[in-house]
């Protein structure tokens, strides 16, 4: 089983929202997907509970007691489990790294979310674990204005970033879906929002070395 914590030291970047639907995406590819929630809101707990499907399993639990979570996923037989954390530098965000095989790490691109983003993956490199920024909430400006965001992410390459190639723009399927504990990719499979997530995922399948042929084939969320 593949860990994969959701940190960014700083609210507001929508990291429930990428996860939420990153979940229904593995899904999709036929893993078995937990999602542990450390953040005190329990907003993904909040999700969980409004959903018709009981996938992904979902578990509100303290940082003190993250590794018997992560343990009963294994026993389980889950594929993945995903770690939602506070949006600060608390120790249930610090507790997460530590436990996880990957870290993602969503960050809107406006200069204060870049400033932060530096800490975010400062302490991901001093745990040893491998991560990857992915920008999220772009403003849906057209190919200029992508373009911008590809030059900034091209310098955060250069000076050692790990940035991914996808953008996941700010589309008004996240939140009209999250409302009835849906998600975009169930929504609207065949859209633009549903497109970004699944390339989000094919990047993370890579990058954390993901298995993705312990199922014999996709399928729908029930």
């Amino acid at each position: 089983m593949k860990v994969i914590a959701g940190v960014a030291f700083k609210g507001g970047v929508g990291k429930t929202t990428v996860l939420s639907n990153l979940s229904i995406s593995f899904i999709e590819i036929g893993l078995k997907v937990g999602i542990i929630d450390l953040d005190p809101q329990s907003s993904v707990s909040s999700w969980g509970e409004v959903r018709e499907s009981e996938e992904p399993m979902i578990s509100d639990a303290k940082a003190k007691t993250l590794g018997k979570f992560i343990e009963a996923g294994r026993n389980l037989g889950l594929d993945l489990m995903l770690i939602d954390t506070p949006p600060s530098a608390s120790i249930e965000a610090h507790e997460a790294i530590i436990a996880a095989d990957y870290v993602l790490i969503p960050c809107r691109p406006g200069y204060y979310d870049l400033k932060a983003v530096t800490t975010t993956t400062n302490s991901s490199r001093i745990a040893g674990k491998p991560y990857g920024v992915v920008f999220n909430a772009v403003p849906p400006r057209g190919e200029r204005g992508d373009q911008a965001i590809i030059a900034v992410r091209d310098e955060l390459r250069a000076a050692g970033v790990t940035v991914l190639d996808v953008l996941i723009h700010q589309r008004s399927i996240f939140s009209s879906s999250a409302t009835t504990g849906s998600t975009a990719v169930e929504q609207e499979p065949a859209g633009k929002a549903a497109a970004e997530i699944r390339s989000l995922r094919d990047e993370i399948v890579k990058q954390a070395n993901i298995q993705t042929s312990t199922r014999s084939s996709k399928r729908k969320v029930a």
